[in-house]
């Protein structure tokens, strides 16, 4: 009876073992499972890791815990001990995991906020070499449009005068503002004492066009248009500037109409027609 009762308790016993040992195994499955997953995630591999582990994704095995519980592994007390030297070294690597986890994503926002730090950089210094390359632009633009005036003035100082030049001489001579424009970096007596010996012009602007053949109109029509963007829309003689432009547009498209045989008018009767018209109201001409 007592031998049946002993040899229940070591059944009993190793049943109790084989238990703790299969949860242990399961729980160290998991664990390894788990592990392996962190790992894999991570980029590492046995080649290549921070640990020089070459069995970095195989289950881990404590080989002195093992020898030590070989010859325990049936009593209730070392499935305890195991458990109790497996857990905190478990534990303890995947916390290393997770540490390492949370230093790399560190570096990575470290890393893109670099690069973004950097990419906001070069737009900056993008933006602000095209706003000097505009502004070297519009300097050299304002300069080749003042040196146009400048040519004007020296001609006409000269005694060699294009028909700009006589068109843009009453103005240098009746405006002071324009005389300034002239050079700016010269004194106003001195511009006007380099114009003493020029003399008004007294033709009307359409007798200088009505001489002028179909290229020196084209010619004339591009310089009235350097002196129109010179004055700008709000400038003092924009509108003089416009309206020879007009003038100047008419008279090439009537020199064409003549070379190309349609509309051509024979001079005389044209000269009549001008004389007919030109003194007449708006309420005479719509009569007509």
């Amino acid at each position: 009876m007592g031998k049946s009762s002993k040899s229940k308790r070591r059944d009993e016993s190793s049943d109790d073992s084989d238990s703790d040992r299969e949860r242990r195994q399961r729980r160290e499955k998991k664990r390894s499972k788990k592990a392996s997953k962190i790992v894999k995630e991570m980029g590492y591999s046995n080649d290549q890791n921070p640990f020089n582990d070459a069995n970095l994704t195989e289950k881990f095995v404590w080989h002195k815990n093992k020898g030590r519980s070989s010859t325990s592994a049936t009593t209730k007390s070392s499935s305890s001990s195991k458990r109790r030297h497996d857990e905190p070294d478990e534990d303890k690597r995947e916390e290393l995991v997770r540490e390492i986890m949370k230093v790399r994503r560190r570096r990575d926002d470290r890393d893109a906020e670099r690069e973004e730090m950097e990419r906001l950089k070069n737009e900056e210094m993008r933006l602000r070499d095209a706003s000097q390359y505009e502004d070297w632009q519009q300097k050299e633009e304002d300069f080749h449009l003042s040196q146009a005036r400048v040519r004007s003035h020296i001609r006409i100082r000269e005694g060699r005068e294009k028909p700009i030049d006589l068109l843009a001489k009453n103005l240098m001579l009746a405006s002071l503002s324009a005389v300034a424009m002239i050079d700016p970096t010269k004194a106003l007596k001195d511009t006007l004492a380099e114009l003493k010996h020029a003399h008004v012009e007294l033709r009307p602007p359409e007798d200088l066009l009505a001489d002028l053949d179909a290229r020196a109109l084209s010619e004339l029509k591009d310089e009235i248009e350097v002196y129109m963007e010179l004055e700008g829309k709000t400038g003092e003689h924009f509108t003089f500037w416009n309206l020879l432009h007009v003038l100047c547009q008419h008279d090439l498209q009537r020199l064409h109409r003549r070379q190309s045989g349609r509309g051509a008018i024979h001079r005389d009767v044209e000269a009549s027609i001008t004389e007919m018209l030109q003194d007449k109201s708006s309420v005479e001409l719509y009569e007509v």
